[in-house]
């Protein structure tokens, strides 16, 4: 049984046809692409299995979780973190603070939280702890006072898979996140995914338009265009494969060298 199972999602906004039956798989433990041209109904599916749009047909199944019947909160707590095409943080809150967030889905009540001195400390230290380990991993340790909105963007990203990391997921839906960054830092986070799969065993399902990324780190790749599926397979088989290179018109040659 695959890890993550979208099959036939189907989303309409008003007359326009976002997604069109799309199916995939991920397994557990697989850095798997999601790429298509602007508007080919990628986040969209992101924000469907994250559980902030209803799709109007298909289902998602998330280990043996029906998620069409749960609430968008609690996605998370399955095990399911993201991060956002447009960085979403506590802007005047600091890294450290940001990434302390990402515990908070196992906290339990927020009042029970309040009202038991003892546990909101334990809760605390638990959360700080994390969030120091992981800044570690990700090298954000020497800006871990600083506010976000402060840092560069690249920054930023990072700091979005540091507070999904301390969420302790199974699985993180990566949403471009080498957006912004230069050759050398893409390398950089390159290593840095392959080195958080490697070492927590969590899966990646990742929607990046530099397919110098996506074909390096990528197990397999789904292509979606117009909100239809167009291919999957192997980067080798992606990089060929006609559909695929129609589909992204004047982007023939970055496919050839990635």
């Amino acid at each position: 049984m695959p890890q993550l199972q979208a099959r036939d999602v189907t989303v309409r906004f008003g007359g326009l046809l976002a997604l069109d039956r799309v199916s995939l798989e991920v397994n557990q433990g697989e850095i798997v692409g999601l790429i298509g041209p602007n508007g080919a109904g990628k986040t969209t599916l992101f924000n469907c299995i994250s559980r902030y749009y209803h799709p109007d047909e298909g289902s998602l199944v998330f280990e043996g979780h029906q998620l069409l019947q749960r609430r968008p909160h609690d996605i998370i707590g399955l095990g399911i973190a993201r991060t956002f095409q447009n960085v979403e943080l506590f802007k005047t809150m600091t890294t450290l603070q940001n990434m302390m967030v990402g515990l908070h889905c196992r906290t339990g009540s927020v009042w029970t939280n309040m009202l038991s001195f003892p546990s909101a400390r334990r809760f605390e230290r638990e959360a700080y702890v994390k969030a120091c380990r992981v800044a570690e991993i990700l090298g954000l340790s020497r800006v871990l006072d600083q506010v976000v909105s402060n840092l560069p963007f690249g920054y930023q990203k990072i700091i979005e898979l540091g507070r999904a990391l301390v969420s302790d997921p199974k699985l993180i839906l990566l949403d471009e996140p080498a957006a912004g960054r230069n050759n050398q830092e893409t390398k950089e986070l390159a290593g840095l995914i392959r080195q958080i799969r490697n070492e927590f065993g969590i899966t990646m399902l990742l929607v990046e338009h530099d397919m110098t990324l996506v074909m390096n780190i990528c197990e397999r790749i789904y292509v979606l265009d117009f909100g239809r599926n167009i291919a999957h397979g192997a980067p080798a088989e992606i990089q060929s494969n006609p559909a695929v290179i129609e589909a992204y018109l004047g982007e023939k040659n970055a496919l050839a060298e990635a």
